[in-house]
């Protein structure tokens, strides 16, 4: 069992990290840091005022993050060397971290030079930027995403990313034609 030393040495530790992303400007670094030490001193009152197991489920059920606290947008490069426009409120730092579906990225995707990628359901890009890198120039990449509000960012990073071999398309894939919501 955990104690409470080292529950606080891997909260500082996770806090001290940032992310994996470094933010590109100062001040985006320390709004990282602001939110994330602000998010740890509303976890520990939740903590202490509901008892762990009921403040874990009421943060997983509403969705609480310190993603939820950032205070402006903020871009970011990851260890790979790309850089995203991250929106605030929104999980766009968490997905592009290199911790998200990590198992997907290392064992599964693995596009080679010259090959044409299809990323459906692209939201920011984590997957076509990397694809972008993987391929080079003689490869193609296609980011297919419903979201309106994801393609501005899509092409903001493809701007950011100099992605010439990107191609942004704002629609959906299904079985059936037709909208949805």
């Amino acid at each position: 069992m955990k104690t409470c030393v080292d529950i606080l040495k891997n909260k500082i530790r996770w806090m001290m990290a940032a992310t994996d992303c470094v933010g590109m400007h100062f001040s985006d670094r320390l709004a990282i840091y602001m939110a994330k030490i602000t998010w740890l001193m509303f976890a520990l009152i939740l903590f202490a005022v509901l008892g762990r197991d009921k403040a874990k489920q009421k943060m997983t059920v509403n969705g609480w993050s310190f993603l939820n606290l950032m205070p402006k947008n903020i871009t970011v490069r990851t260890s790979e060397g790309i850089m995203f426009h991250c929106r605030k409120g929104k999980g766009d730092l968490n997905v592009v971290s290199e911790y998200y579906e990590a198992k997907q990225v290392k064992n599964w995707f693995t596009p080679h030079l010259n090959d044409v990628v299809i990323d459906l359901g692209a939201n920011v890009g984590k997957y076509a930027f990397l694809a972008c890198k993987l391929v080079g120039e003689g490869g193609r990449v296609f980011a297919v995403e419903p979201d309106p509000t994801c393609i501005p960012v899509l092409k903001r990073n493809k701007v950011l990313n100099h992605a010439e071999n990107l191609t942004i398309l704002h629609a959906a894939v299904g079985k059936n034609d037709g909208e949805v919501e």
